[in-house]
């Protein structure tokens, strides 16, 4: 496979992009028939992108944490990102944003994440979820693999993937492991293969390069599909302080200080965990660090 620069990059998408529509006017131009089926790199200053049709939208949280909110900084691309606060420290809600799929074709999750500071977790802290509606009941939502992170004795925050279905539960790490980077902008790509049978695949890049390769299994429970990048952590606790080189802005700055309220309304460098995303697309070809799209030759 080559990488082939089919649309400029994704860095520099200012409108969001929809299968079949040419978007000169607001962008790098599209081809018709471009193999992007939607993206967004938040620069309309709103969560538009995100509503957009078949369907989409903020993901339902019922604890206290504030809703996703854009950013003007620090950003991946442009002025904008999105940001999650998790107040919640729960396992199970927590804020998230999701695009859904009816009967989607097998294709490419991509988005960029910004941790602002290192944290320390005790359980999981899920940062991507794939879900199925349920064909019978569509109020009923199951949950199907997640992209976690974990903190290990050394300080290194690692990347795994956890199934919901007691078939599959944590995938053996990558080896070697995928560390994440903090105060940097990283890219996690994921390859998801929709099946409700044993012939569903999810493939995981961080960084480019190739993490977990997980096939003949069960991806989904149905045909429909809930892609939800999230903050959704429990026992997840900060340590140290974010950087305060320019740019880093906004990440933690005076409410990291000691002294000031944190979540439980007492004092000191308690702090919710939180993180950013940008530049978020869905594709039909694989999305590489530098914006291009590989195609077959």
């Amino acid at each position: 496979m080559k990488p082939v620069d089919r649309f400029g990059f994704l860095r520099h998408w200012a409108c969001p992009v929809v299968l079949g529509l040419s978007l000169s006017a607001c962008g790098p131009e599209l081809e018709l028939g471009s193999d992007v089926l939607w993206a967004t790199g938040h620069e309309t200053g709103d969560l538009t992108d995100w509503y957009l049709p078949p369907a989409g939208g903020l993901l339902p949280d019922t604890s206290m944490s504030p809703a996703p909110e854009i950013a003007a900084g620090p950003a991946h691309s442009g002025r904008y990102s999105l940001k999650f606060t998790d107040l919640a420290q729960s396992d199970i809600i927590g804020p998230g944003v999701y695009r859904e799929l009816v009967a989607p074709p097998d294709a490419y999750y991509s988005v960029w994440y910004y941790i602002p500071r290192l944290y320390q977790t005790k359980s999981q802290w899920t940062i991507m979820k794939f879900r199925a509606r349920s064909d019978s009941d569509p109020t009923v939502i199951s949950h199907g693999h997640d992209l976690n992170l974990r903190t290990l004795p050394g300080g290194q925050v690692i990347l795994y993937v956890y199934s919901h279905d007691p078939t599959y539960l944590q995938a053996p790490l990558a080896d070697p492991p995928a560390i994440v980077p903090v105060e940097t902008w990283f890219q996690i790509e994921t390859l998801y293969r929709p099946r409700t049978d044993e012939t569903g695949r999810l493939l995981v890049w961080l960084n480019d390069r190739l993490v977990y390769d997980l096939e003949n299994r069960r991806t989904a429970g149905s045909n429909d599909v809930l892609w939800t990048p999230c903050n959704i952590g429990e026992d997840v606790e900060p340590l140290g302080s974010p950087s305060d080189e320019p740019g880093v802005g906004g990440a933690g700055g005076a409410d990291a200080e000691a002294g000031a309220p944190n979540a439980a309304g007492g004092t000191g460098a308690q702090v919710p965990p939180e993180l950013y995303i940008d530049d978020a697309a869905i594709s039909l070809k694989r999305v590489t660090r530098a914006g291009k799209i590989f195609v077959e030759r």
